[in-house]
């Protein structure tokens, strides 16, 4: 990543309208990257696949009877990446959770679901 020695936060490093999946991960192993997910998506739960749909499609002014909008908010869920966030944080090579500032955000969440995100962790890898 030709970014010349320069740290910066790469935001929303994650599974639910983060990037290109799986390279997004990836700017996980650059020394000057400082990578972070949205609380949304934190802790992976039994609910947070079906809730992002709906919430993607409010926050991105979709229609749910264009079947074109369906596809692309499908696109942007990748169960996969979401639920590999999890251990990823616990590992510390996700430094950050954050709220996003513009859609999916809510920054009063922050502190409840990191707590939430460790708590299970905590249970599931003993740590």
């Amino acid at each position: 990543l030709p970014i010349w020695g320069r740290t910066i936060h790469a935001f929303h490093t994650e599974g639910a309208g983060g990037g290109h999946a799986p390279d997004i991960i990836k700017v996980c192993g650059n020394p000057n990257v400082i990578p972070s997910s949205t609380n949304p998506t934190r802790p992976y739960t039994v609910n947070t696949l079906a809730e992002h749909l709906d919430m993607l499609m409010v926050c991105h002014h979709l229609s749910p009877s264009i079947p074109e909008d369906i596809a692309f908010a499908e696109s942007r869920i990748r169960k996969e990446t979401i639920a590999a966030e999890d251990i990823l944080h616990d590992i510390g090579a996700f430094s950050i959770i954050s709220s996003d500032s513009q859609a999916m955000g809510r920054v009063g969440e922050v502190a409840i679901r990191t707590w939430q995100t460790a708590d299970k962790m905590k249970r599931q890898r003993g740590r």
